[in-house]
This record gives structure tokens, C-alpha cells and sequence, in this order.
């Protein structure tokens, strides 16, 4: 495997990362819209409660990582302050960003108009070693 077809791979899965980060986000819209139309007053998630929510014992695990390898600066007020957040902001942020990094540079992208319409002679199977 070539470098240049690993980065494409990479690309590639952070581009889909990116947007399973932005559906989370619009679920999380949905889900904050919904709960303030039934309560008539804006119900915010924060993400820690999302987090819970979906998967306790991931979140836990992920602020006794950060509480080992961070310094108590960060993982203190910072890190309770972005959890404190609601969870659309920071998935859908998370999942621009990733988005934005798993873009193909300008030089890979396709040119307009060089894709051309298949044909079924193109879907033909043509044989071992046929062109």
C-alpha cells in the first residue's frame, strides 16, 4: 500500500466520521426541538447528559483518561465547561472539522465534466486480461 493511497483511506474515514458526527448533531437539534415544543420553553442537553444517556460507562472511562494523560487546568473547569455545552454544538463542530480534513485536496478532486455516463458495454464482463 502506497502512502498516498493511505491517506486517501484516512481521508476517506475521517470524512465519514464527520458526517456520523453531524447526523449525532441534527438527532441532538431534533431531540432539544421537540422537548421544548412539548415543555413550551427551550430544553437544552447538555452533552455530559447526552453521553450518560447513550453510554455511561464511555464517559467515565473518557474524563479518567483525560484526568490521567491532562493537566488539572484542563481537565478541571475546561473540561466540565464543554461538557456543560449542548451536544449539537460541539458534534457538529467536531463533525465540520473532520469534514474539513477529510476533504480531498484540490489537486485529487475531479474535474467538472470528466466523468462521463457509463454505458453497458462498460459494465460488460469482459474476461480475464480483456482491457
Amino acid at each position: 500500500m502506497t502512502t498516498q493511497s493511505c491517506l486517501k483511506q484516512i481521508s476517506r474515514a475521517m470524512g465519514m466520521a464527520g458526517w456520523g458526527f453531524i447526523y449525532a448533531a441534527t438527532f441532538a437539534v431534533a431531540c432539544e426541538f421537540f422537548v421544548s415544543i412539548k415543555a413550551a420553553r427551550y430544553v437544552m442537553f447538555p452533552l455530559a447528559e447526552g453521553w450518560h444517556a447513550v453510554h455511561a460507562a464511555s464517559l467515565s472511562g473518557f474524563q479518567n483518561l483525560a484526568a490521567a494523560w491532562l493537566p488539572s487546568v484542563i481537565t478541571g473547569p475546561l473540561f466540565d465547561l464543554l461538557l456543560a455545552w449542548p451536544a449539537w454544538v460541539l458534534l457538529g463542530g467536531l463533525g465540520l472539522v473532520l469534514l474539513g480534513l477529510g476533504r480531498p485536496a484540490s489537486g485529487n478532486a475531479p474535474q467538472q465534466g470528466s466523468l462521463r455516463r457509463l454505458s453497458m458495454q462498460d459494465l460488460a464482463w469482459r474476461g480475464p486480461g480483456a482491457p
